[in-house]
């Protein structure tokens, strides 16, 4: 988010997490946090994460983490670097490129509008060579790769390039378009606005031996070094950064972590701590019961199951009596209603 566009959200949101969201204030809503880990299976590494996550890494934790540190050259693969700073990944990136003896191939991107360069997606001249290490920064429209997926440049063309992904499959990528926007607010509508300012136009791809830790969010390799000279300056930075790799043997760090690399915002481990309360859980999925019985009741309604559905609105209604609220009753004025019209055009059909 841009400070522009904070400047706009700030008069309606204290934070810029999600759970700043109205919802959360106007509803007694339940935090349930999911704990299942897909991304990796070593469970110590999984529980170092973790500490690292809610800032409750100590020194042993450090010592660990830092038994990766190593200047040994990257093995052979797809290891990516992660970076704290743009800089460092484009001077590795422009590093690497070099080291390539095949033909360098310039794409010129397409800028309409208001659309300024540290928005782009990716190089407005775009160098790539055969052999180059690349990532897609767009989901593709027909599902064959994903932002952040990773491949090889197998062979340049005029205005295509045709990449081999980490899987095997070999596509040719054509040049995408992003659209800009500028958001508003209507005081009579009171709705946020959005008006497409500028265009970016360009083959959706990018160097991709590094990236910068921000960039990789989302993402999941089997080889990662971070590299962070400066140290981390960012709150989740950190975890973010190791978190990316699916296994700690696939860990390599150019630098020593430091115990003020990790850093938390305090609103994000607050919501952790009340997560999963058992007794909320639990006090929320009773409340939900006469609700689910309800919806059951008009199911087995539908389905002509009369007597189902008298038992479920019996269960339902000794829950939690429903029968005084406007809502039950525009519902049975509803199903009375269509019972109604059936009978009549039965009616009308015997006859």
């Amino acid at each position: 988010m841009t400070p522009t566009d904070w400047q706009l959200y700030e008069r309606f949101y204290q934070t810029r997490y999600f759970f700043s969201a109205k919802a959360f204030a106007e509803f007694p809503l339940i935090t349930v946090e999911l704990r299942k880990v897909y991304r990796q299976q070593d469970p110590q590494f999984i529980k170092l994460l973790d500490r690292v996550r809610t800032n409750q890494a100590d020194g042993k934790d450090l010592n660990v983490l830092n038994k990766r540190r190593s200047d040994l050259p990257k093995t052979t693969g797809r290891r990516v670097m992660l970076s704290t700073r743009n800089k460092d990944a484009e001077d590795h990136n422009a590093g690497e490129l070099t080291k390539l003896t095949t033909l360098l191939v310039k794409f010129q991107g397409i800028v309409t509008g208001d659309f300024v360069e540290s928005d782009f997606p990716t190089a407005r001249e775009l160098a790539l060579k055969e052999g180059a290490q690349v990532m897609f920064v767009r989901n593709d429209r027909g599902s064959r790769w994903v932002n952040g997926t990773i491949g090889r440049v197998v062979k340049l063309e005029k205005q295509v390039a045709k990449v081999e992904t980490e899987h095997g499959a070999t596509y040719t990528v054509e040049a995408e378009t992003w659209e800009k926007f500028a958001y508003g607010y209507d005081e009579a509508t009171g709705r946020i606005t959005s008006v497409v300012i500028g265009t970016f136009t360009q083959l959706p791809l990018k160097l991709a031996w590094s990236l910068t830790v921000h960039k990789s969010q989302g993402l999941t390799f089997d080889a990662v070094e971070i590299n962070a000279p400066g140290g981390f300056f960012d709150a989740g930075q950190l975890y973010v950064a190791l978190s990316r790799c699916r296994s700690f043997e696939g860990l390599q760090l150019r630098t020593l972590v430091r115990e003020r690399d990790v850093m938390v915002s305090r609103e994000v481990v607050e919501p952790h701590r009340t997560a999963n309360d058992e007794k909320q859980v639990n006090a929320a999925l009773e409340e939900a019961r006469p609700s689910k019985l309800h919806k059951q009741s008009l199911k087995l309604l539908d389905r002509g199951d009369l007597k189902g559905a008298v038992g479920a609105l019996c269960e339902a209604l000794g829950l939690r009596n429903d029968a005084q609220k406007p809502i039950f009753g525009r519902l049975l004025r509803h199903k009375l209603h269509s019972y109604m019209q059936a009978k009549n055009t039965l009616a009308g059909v015997v006859q």
